[in-house]
């Protein structure tokens, strides 16, 4: 798949993996699940832009599971998640059994 989603993802993960640092702090996505319900995530996506526009270009306002994945990532790793998966390869890489 050309974008990298769908079946060729879940493919990708089990093979490849995803990228390595530890991107998940439950606190971070309390705090940012909690904006959102405060401010919408609409909002959270204008903050997505500044910080990752690569990412927020991709994604629909409306996705907030991966709006909140993103902004997770650039909080605890303090790189987006655009960076990420640009030094992971990930969807470069074709799938090879």
């Amino acid at each position: 798949m050309p974008n990298g989603r769908g079946t060729g993802l879940y493919i990708k993960a089990l093979v490849y993996g995803l990228f390595d640092e530890n991107t998940s702090d439950p606190k971070v996505r309390a705090r940012l699940k909690a904006e959102a319900e405060a401010r919408g995530i609409e909002y959270l996506h204008e903050r997505l832009s500044r910080m990752d526009p690569a990412t927020a270009a991709r994604l629909h306002p409306n996705d907030s599971y991966r709006i909140l994945r993103a902004l997770e990532v650039v909080a605890t790793t303090g790189q987006a998640i655009s960076v990420h998966h640009q030094k992971h390869g990930f969807l470069e890489r074709p799938l090879r059994f």
